[in-house]
C-alpha cells in the first residue's frame, strides 16, 4: 500500500473476517519540520485514549483484526509511506 502526500486511513475495523492483521512499513518518508509524522491509532478496549504507534521502515504491528479499530493518522503535504497490509483468516476445519 502507498500513502501519499496529505492522504488519511479514517478509522475503521476491518471487516473482511480477518483474525489477524499485520502491517510492516516499507518507507515512511518523514516530513521536512522534523515532526514525528503519521502515527497509527489504535483504540483498545482497556484504554480511555486511542494508542498512537510511530511505525519505522523494518518495523511491524499485529492487529486483532475483528477486534482492533484503527486509523492512520493524516500524512503531511511532504510526507510519503509504503506499507504491507497482511490479513490472516482462520483455516477451515482449524480448531
Amino acid at each position: 500500500m502507498y500513502d501519499p502526500p496529505g492522504s488519511q486511513v479514517r478509522t475503521h475495523l476491518d471487516s473482511s473476517g480477518y483474525e489477524l492483521i499485520f502491517h510492516l512499513i516499507l518507507e515512511h518518508q518523514l516530513p521536512a519540520d522534523g515532526s514525528p509524522g503519521s502515527a497509527l491509532v489504535a483504540h483498545l478496549p482497556a484504554d480511555e485514549r486511542p494508542t498512537r504507534l510511530w511505525l519505522s521502515p523494518g518495523e511491524g504491528v499485529a492487529l486483532s483484526g475483528r477486534g482492533t479499530i484503527h486509523s492512520w493518522q493524516r500524512l503531511c503535504a511532504d510526507e510519503r509511506r509504503t506499507l504491507i497490509g497482511i490479513g490472516f483468516t482462520r483455516c477451515q476445519g482449524a480448531g
